[in-house]
């Protein structure tokens, strides 16, 4: 989860996950928060928040574009 990692194949496309690490300043300790939840289902900002993700970290996955699988762009 912390290095990029090609996904396997689904239908046509490949998924290519981009790692942590590319988050400058993104923290192993929140990594492992979301990690550790990756099988629950986040419907909100604050669903992450009240999970344990402190702003700062919030505000690196937004402006890396992590939410548009909630619906935020």
């Amino acid at each position: 989860y912390w290095d990029n990692a090609l996904e396997e194949q689904e239908g046509k496309y490949k998924i290519l996950r981009l790692g942590f690490r590319q988050l400058k300043g993104f923290k192993q300790s929140e990594a492992d928060i979301l990690i550790a939840g990756r099988e629950k289902k986040y419907h909100s900002v604050d669903e992450l928040h009240n999970a344990g993700l402190s702003q700062s970290s919030l505000l690196l996955l937004a402006d890396a574009d992590a939410f548009r699988s909630i619906g935020f762009d």
